[in-house]
């Protein structure tokens, strides 16, 4: 078995379902940074801004990188949460936070990558440095990027996480993912805040970077559109056609849904028990006062929309 192979099948040993690798040259996707930095789309996300180099060049992050090893963990479950009074959470936010989970197996890959090559040089994230995961990833075969902007994969779908290994070592390379979106626009209709164009997204109208990202007071005339979700939003991953049988992730700490979120309405959070309730979780990322603002929006408007509907015509 080729080394290579090796490193794959340590991967999957840890329960990671896409593995790819792509050599760590320049190529177009990453120079369309630019423009979406130029335009103002990254918002308050001024980090995105401040390592643009890093995110362009992966030399800046690994002197002499030359491999980027792509991994992806499928987060989908197929249960419903119940008893949480109609408020809607991303699914990824479901279970266990999954920058702590995919470290840990990073980790693990990592030492037995280094293992096999004593001398080199890596480095690995989930989400947690300048890398631009979906671009490498479709480079390194995972998938495409879709017009939803986030990575598809034909047997996955689009519930995955992405982590990454980078390196000073050559290995075998993988084929660059292909698109196969075709004609349909099903996401860019689906949007609540019109946010999306084709292959673009514009995060200040994004649900999913209001509610998570944005700090402070929410736009008024975006509130409405935030519906009743309170932490991030699937809409355009629930209506892709490459969802419609999404395979069930067999990883432990995403199957188990935090009972924090079956237990929560919108008048029983209390601050003194927001750490307890979401240590594990990525909402902690919000912290009391950004899911208090969310969980009122989310009020307001189950509040406005039973209003509407018993307005007679």
């Amino acid at each position: 078995m080729s080394i290579t192979s090796q490193i794959k099948e340590k991967a999957r040993q840890l329960g990671f379902f896409k593995i790819g690798i792509a050599r760590a040259e320049p190529f177009p996707q990453l120079s369309a940074l630019d423009e979406w930095l130029e335009y103002g789309r990254h918002g308050e996300m001024l980090w995105m801004e401040r390592t643009r180099g890093k995110r362009q060049n992966p030399s800046l992050v690994l002197p002499n990188v030359r491999s980027i090893v792509m991994v992806g963990m499928n987060y989908y479950i197929s249960e419903s949460l119940e008893n949480i009074q109609g408020l809607k959470f991303s699914r990824y936010a479901w279970g266990e936070d999954y920058h702590v989970l995919m470290e840990d197996k990073l980790k693990q890959l990592t030492a037995f990558f280094l293992s096999l090559f004593p001398s080199a040089k890596a480095k690995y994230y989930v989400d947690t440095g300048p890398v631009m995961e979906k671009p490498w990833a479709q480079k390194a075969g995972l998938g495409w990027i879709g017009k939803n902007t986030n990575l598809i994969s034909s047997d996955h779908g689009s519930y995955l996480f992405l982590g990454e290994i980078l390196a000073d070592v050559n290995l075998d390379y993988d084929d660059p993912g292909a698109d196969l979106c075709g004609n349909c626009s099903l996401c860019i209709q689906a949007c609540p805040t019109n946010a999306l164009t084709p292959y673009s997204l514009d995060s200040t109208k994004c649900i999913s970077y209001l509610t998570i990202e944005k700090r402070g007071e929410i736009p008024p005339d975006l509130k409405k559109g935030i519906g009743e979700w309170v932490y991030g939003c699937d809409e355009c991953q629930d209506v892709c056609p490459w969802n419609a049988s999404p395979q069930v992730t067999e990883e432990p700490g995403f199957l188990d849904v935090n009972p924090a979120l079956e237990r929560l309405s919108v008048q029983s959070l209390h601050e003194n028990d927001f750490n307890d309730r979401f240590k594990k979780s990525p909402i902690k990322r919000i912290k009391y006062q950004g899911l208090s603002r969310n969980l009122e929006i989310a009020r307001e408007n189950q509040e406005s929309s039973k209003e509407h509907s018993s307005v007679p015509y």
